[in-house]
């Protein structure tokens, strides 16, 4: 055999084996394909695959998403499917499977024909210039684990219609990843900014948000994760015409955390924090460094992730048997229910609140019932007293100047009433111990424990709560 025949002979197996293995890995891509659409669908979002053309190194797809209608048996709201198109360019051959990749896909958003309509009718054409609103490229590994990139393009426009109305969208950037399970999320993501103006009345304004997560689905869980996540926002301004509240909020952060333990305990703790919250209605309203974190303790995460899947599925002969056993569960584990670091710097002052509620009892619903003994609370408050007499004093005062004659309901007259009904109501918290006042502040320190109440250090009465409400 001469060289030349050799030489077509081997080119004639490689590309035979070429061949070969691209359609082995492209059948390989179509299945982990299909299996994505599939799972989708079992979490309510319908994923209808329109068309799956494959090739030698590459196919072309089509899919359906139709968001699910949103409707609850415990709500009266309600709203229709919304249904898009997306459009698939898939790569696969045994050049991919080198990079560890079954296969590589491009996806296109295409909205529905209707609104690609409505939408180059109120700014005069496509916004996006032919891009598309929305792309995912994905990288499928071998085990069915997907990497995604998503991408929006930023576009400003002025509607046409008469309303002069600018948009401009910063668009959207970023990374997610899940496995083949569904049982893990990493992303990072971030949104470029918001704005619809049009004019200084009328203004919505979101700016630069970002969205970080690591959360992973133990095994033998459904519903229950753990990991952590965090999203901010660096601004949101809404404003409408003076009619309403108008809103102006700085650097709003959420930051969670949740943990299953060895011993099947669930613990969690989320922190939502603002730089400023200004609402304008009749005055205006201004708190700086407004914080919170909300926290769970000793959850039985077995317990809790069937009381969640009963829930999900609905009142059914079984559920009410289903929630007693469950809770029981729940409550001999002891759960633990924080309010902790609670915060605000509000211009009288900085107000402080620290509350802890806690199950102590059997936990057995079926030979017990509940008692004051279960209960193990406790609470730290730290008010400015100018505030408190502020809003108390904004709360009553419409009462009082309903209840003056027309002679006497001058502001002066009003003022003065008000501010002698605010005084005596701050004395009588002070006169049954419900609060100190003290230095210009206001304190609270109670503690419920094996049935009974102690306040600023001593017994109390659990009347003493009662005398809470103004008088």
């Amino acid at each position: 055999m001469s060289s030349v025949a050799k030489v077509v002979g081997v080119a004639v197996v490689a590309a035979v084996v070429v061949v070969g293995a691209s359609y082995w890995t492209g059948s390989k891509a179509e299945q982990a394909f299909r299996d994505a659409a599939a799972q989708e669908n079992q979490y309510g979002i319908a994923v209808n695959v329109l068309e799956y053309k494959r090739g030698v190194f590459g196919a072309t797809a089509r899919t359906e998403v139709t968001l699910p209608v949103t409707e609850h048996p415990a709500f009266s709201f309600s709203a229709e499917p919304f249904a898009v198109v997306l459009e698939h360019e898939i790569t696969h051959g045994p050049l991919l499977t080198l990079l560890a990749s079954v296969a590589r896909i491009h996806t296109r958003l295409r909205l529905p024909e209707e609104s690609a309509v409505q939408l180059g009718e109120v700014f005069g054409g496509d916004p996006f210039a032919g891009k598309a609103p929305l792309t995912v490229d994905t990288s499928v590994g071998w085990s069915g684990a997907l990497r995604n990139r998503v991408f929006s393009p930023a576009f400003e426009g002025t509607s046409t219609d008469g309303n002069g109305v600018k948009v401009s969208w910063g668009g959207v950037d970023g990374t997610f990843a899940v496995n083949a399970g569904l049982t893990r999320l990493d992303a990072d993501i971030t949104f470029a900014g918001l704005t619809v103006v049009k004019d200084d009345n009328n203004r919505i304004q979101f700016g630069r948000a970002t969205f970080k997560s690591d959360m992973r689905k133990p095994d033998g869980y459904e519903f229950v994760g753990s990991g952590t996540s965090s999203a901010r926002v660096e601004r949101v301004v809404v404003r409408s015409n003076g009619e309403a509240a108008a809103y102006d909020l700085e650097n709003l952060e959420f930051k969670g955390n949740v943990d299953v333990d060895d011993e099947g305990l669930l613990k969690t703790e989320v922190r939502f924090s603002a730089d400023k919250i200004a609402i304008d209605g009749e005055t205006r309203e201004t708190i700086e460094n407004a914080a919170l974190t909300l926290a769970y303790e000793n959850i039985d995460a077995k317990a809790f992730d069937a009381i969640t899947k009963s829930v999900r599925a609905g009142q059914d002969d079984d559920f009410g048997k289903t929630m007693k056993e469950q809770t029981t569960i729940l409550l001999q584990r002891k759960p633990v229910v924080f309010i902790k670091d609670a915060a605000a710097r509000w211009p009288e002052g900085e107000t402080k609140l620290d509350f802890r509620l806690g199950y102590v009892g059997g936990g057995d619903l079926g030979k017990s019932s509940f008692a004051p003994t279960d209960i193990d609370a406790e609470l730290h408050l730290s008010l400015p007293r100018a505030l408190v007499a502020r809003l108390l004093g904004a709360q009553i005062y419409e009462t009082v100047a309903d209840n003056l004659e027309d002679g006497e309901a001058s502001e002066e007259n009003i003022q003065q009433l008000v501010k002698g009904q605010v005084e005596q109501q701050i004395a009588a918290w002070a006169e049954t111990g419900l609060l100190l006042d003290k230095d210009g502040t206001l304190r609270a320190d109670a503690r419920f424990r094996q049935g009974a109440l102690e306040l600023n250090g001593k017994e109390a009465p659990l009347e003493t709560l009662l005398g809470i409400l103004p008088r």
